[in-house]
């Protein structure tokens, strides 16, 4: 029975509702699975979810076409911002706009007259730094350290493919002034009233520094004159700022912090260590090396001096064996007993028997004290003489030949009055002649400051070094040959009897020092010889410590004999050949009578000859002896190749070593008359002085 007055409808209200509301639900995803698919919008078109992805993958495979692209298609303009410049005008104006200030009390009142101040913006005197001294330049010769070569990169080209690395360079020295550098910094040239300005000190203060020495050369021809300034290549090694200038220094800020860093290391841009060098002479800055001309000078000078430290040694020697002997008997006086067999006078007496010995032992022992202070006071006066000459004690030797201590400077560099630097040339060649003129490369302390300078100097504001002028050309210097030939004795012959004939002295320079030797000539003839050199000498494997592969000397026993040493195993394969071939392209054409004769005292004459000589240039050029032997450049290569026939291989890294057993350095007894006359007179001086304080002359 149905409730009365209400419809079926009504009744199921609810549940009509539900039914609708799903059906419409089942409709809904009807069409959205059915009867069509899921779609995504995917740049502003509805795409299916499948197809989502393929407008990114076709821009991915156009960016991969433009990136494989050997010819793409660039901007026809690129917009720059120069943020240097707007930094620059942003911190130059005020804060904020002063005309929105609210001001908190009346306004200041200045008494100037602006109509006689005179404002102009950016008007900075230019930077143009002094240029240096005119060069000193000096040609040296040695064989350099393997171990030292390998750790320098790119050093090898300039030397031979295979030890020893014997070489020629040369080295150039010069100076600056480095107050005259900071006077070209403060640079006012219209002075304090004057429109134009000094630079700011906060431009230049902290980066006044070098960062590159540059160098020029010529090379003088065949017919004397000089050939066009070449650069001169940068030795290997030496630090530079310049080579990586464009990716360290993009704005002021980073060049100024180059120019600090360019003064913090001077001492290896201006003054750097030369490679190390295993047998020769030790290098020295060019102006402390000697004129040629006064070398065999100073050569006999230094031996003289070597002697007579010699001989002031062994007096020390001997009066310090006296001094450290056992004292003489004792002289005792017999004395009275005055009694016989009073003890207490006889023990008395010797007490004074011994009093009066000690007296007496104690004035011989002054005297010798006396003598042997006098004799160290005189040693020390030949070592300071023989210093000034170049020599070297053993005991202070080191791998510098020079004391370094004196280019280096106390006063910083603007303060200081003379700054030297120098610089090596290795690319040069055996028997040029060279010239060089150096200038110095520094910071531009008005590089983008172009908002802050006047137009006048926005291109000078461009570049960001600035080069001193070049110096004046130095004197000339010359690279020694790798061979020489000396004529020692020439003679004409007779064509009945004998030809012509002339002696010669041939040498060339290996492992350190210049070796000699001599060869007889007829017309004809090539100067070619054979040279011996002395054992030990040896390459060096750097991949092991010196140490163990140095070939060892012989040791001798006390008769002078060789005893057997034990080399190091493998040492016989780095052992290099005892016999040294020395060739001159020269060969000897004839001997003639020279047109010059030679004068005695009573008037006669003596003929000179000379040799006719053709050269490798085909030219023919008269040589005589008498000439030859007067070269300096003679008597220099004649000392080294003395030196050299006793030498005893250095070890990389290591001070000269000494032979085994080997006594006291001997000296040469080959001194000319004037020699022997000097040492003979210093010696009886010194024994007429030693004679001033013997024991009966001297007092306690």
């Amino acid at each position: 029975m149905g409730v009365k007055g209400i419809s079926w409808i009504e009744a199921n209200f609810e549940k009509l509702i539900v039914v609708v509301m799903l059906l419409a639900f089942l409709v809904v995803l009807t069409f959205q699975f059915v009867l069509q698919s899921n779609t995504v919008e995917v740049e502003g078109r509805q795409v299916s979810l499948d197809a989502a992805f393929e407008p990114a993958e076709r821009a991915a495979e156009r960016l991969q076409s433009q990136l494989n692209d050997t010819d793409p298609q660039l901007p026809s303009e690129l917009s720059t911002r120069d943020l240097a410049a707007e930094f620059e005008e942003a911190i130059s104006g005020g804060v904020t706009n002063t005309d929105r200030f609210m001001p908190l009390s009346e306004p200041l009142a200045i008494n100037v007259n602006i109509s006689e101040v005179q404002f102009t913006k950016g008007e900075y005197a230019s930077f143009s730094p002094p240029a240096p001294s005119a060069p000193d330049s000096a040609s040296y010769r040695a064989t350099l350290d393997p171990y030292a070569v390998s750790e320098i990169d790119g050093m090898e080209q300039y030397l031979p493919a295979e030890q020893p690395f014997d070489t020629p360079w040369v080295s150039v020295q010069a100076t600056f002034s480095g107050t005259d550098l900071k006077a070209a910094y403060e640079n006012d040239p219209d002075g304090p009233g004057g429109p134009i300005s000094p630079m700011p000190s906060n431009w230049w203060a902290s980066g006044a520094g070098i960062i590159e020495v540059e160098v020029e050369r010529q090379r003088r021809g065949l017919d004397g004159q000089w050939g066009p300034a070449e650069p001169v290549t940068r030795m290997p090694g030496i630090t530079s700022l310049i080579d990586d200038l464009d990716e360290q220094a993009t704005n002021y800020r980073q060049l100024q912090a180059l120019g600090a860093q360019a003064a913090q290391q001077e001492q290896p841009i201006l003054r750097p260590e030369f490679v190390a060098i295993l047998e020769g002479e030790p290098w020295v800055p060019p102006i402390e090396v000697p004129n040629p001309s006064d070398v065999s000078e100073i050569q006999g000078e230094i031996k003289l001096l070597e002697r007579r430290l010699s001989m002031i040694d062994r007096d020390i020697q001997q009066k310090q064996r006296a001094l450290a002997g056992p004292d003489p008997q004792d002289n005792r006086r017999e004395r009275e007993s005055g009694g016989g067999g009073d003890a207490e006078r006889r023990r008395q007496a010797a007490r004074d028997d011994r009093g009066e010995d000690n007296n007496q032992q104690d004035v011989r022992r002054q005297n010798i004290e006396k003598q042997i202070a006098q004799l160290e006071e005189r040693r020390e006066g030949v070592e300071e003489e023989l210093k000034e000459l170049g020599w070297q004690p053993e005991e202070e030797q080191s791998l510098d030949g020079f004391d370094r201590d004196e280019y280096t400077r106390e006063d910083p560099l603007l303060e200081s009055e003379e700054v030297h630097f120098w610089t090596h040339d290795f690319d040069v060649e055996p028997g040029a002649t060279y010239r060089y003129r150096t200038r110095l490369v520094y910071v531009n302390p008005l590089f983008g400051r172009k908002s802050s300078l006047d137009e006048s100097l926005h291109e000078l504001a461009d570049s960001k070094l600035v080069r001193s002028d070049w110096s004046q050309w130095g004197d000339s210097v010359d690279v020694s040959w790798d061979e020489y030939f000396f004529l020692t004795g020439a003679s004409p012959g007779n064509s009945a009897i004998a030809t012509a004939s002339a002696t010669a002295e041939l040498y060339r320079f290996y492992y350190g020092y210049w070796r000699k030797s001599q060869v007889a000539l007829e017309p004809g003839d090539r100067f070619i010889a054979e040279i011996e050199l002395p054992e030990g000498l040896q390459r060096w494997n750097v991949e092991e410590p010196a140490e163990e592969q140095a070939w060892k000397p012989a040791e001798q026993d006390a008769e002078g004999n060789d005893l057997e040493v034990e080399q190091a195993e493998g040492v016989e394969d780095l052992l290099l050949p005892e016999e040294l071939v020395v060739e001159a392209n020269a060969w000897l054409l004839d001997v003639v009578a020279s047109p010059m004769v030679t004068a005695g005292i009573g008037g006669q004459t003596t003929a000179l000859f000379e040799a006719l000589v053709r050269g490798p240039d085909g030219l023919i050029a008269t040589r005589s002896p008498r000439i030859d032997e007067s070269l300096p450049l003679y008597s220099i290569i004649r000392a080294s190749a003395e030196l050299g026939e006793d030498q005893l291989p250095r070890i990389p890294g290591q001070a000269p070593r000494n032979r085994p057993g080997a006594g006291d350095r001997g000296f040469d007894d080959g001194l000319n008359t004037m020699d022997d006359i000097r040492q003979q007179e210093l010696q009886r001086r010194q024994e007429r002085e030693f004679d001033e304080f013997g024991p009966g002359g001297g007092g306690g």
